[in-house]
């Protein structure tokens, strides 16, 4: 298996994978009743909850600080296949903000108007 660094290419694929998962974790908060989203009138408040759950969990993906497991230290990188099954090749970037540094009121707002549908 090959490992390809590309930063233009793996842009491309995590906003794809961004706006694939947002509506996702969106559909999953509401499930659980916590929250109540009208997608035609979008606060604030929905936005932050949103932003705060989200920001978390990428950055935490993205994290180069790392965490320590029977007293080794991993970083986790998040890398791409073209496919899925026995994929040749994995798509990474060594850029660390490609996912939480997209998070914006605009994509979030598209999150969850799509988890409404």
């Amino acid at each position: 298996m090959q490992i390809v660094v590309d930063d233009d290419q793996y842009s491309t694929i995590s906003d794809a994978y961004l706006r694939k998962v947002l509506p996702a974790i969106v559909r999953s908060l509401i499930a659980t009743d916590l929250v109540s989203f009208d997608p035609h009138k979008i606060t604030e408040t929905d936005i932050n909850i949103v932003y705060r759950i989200c920001f978390t969990v990428f950055a935490n993906i993205e994290d180069m600080g790392g965490f320590n497991n029977n007293g080794r230290r991993f970083v986790a990188h998040l890398a791409f296949a073209g496919e899925p099954v026995d994929p040749a090749q994995l798509i990474m970037s060594w850029k660390r903000v490609a996912l939480h540094g997209r998070l914006d009121d605009e994509i979030i707002i598209e999150a969850i108007k799509a988890a409404a549908v």
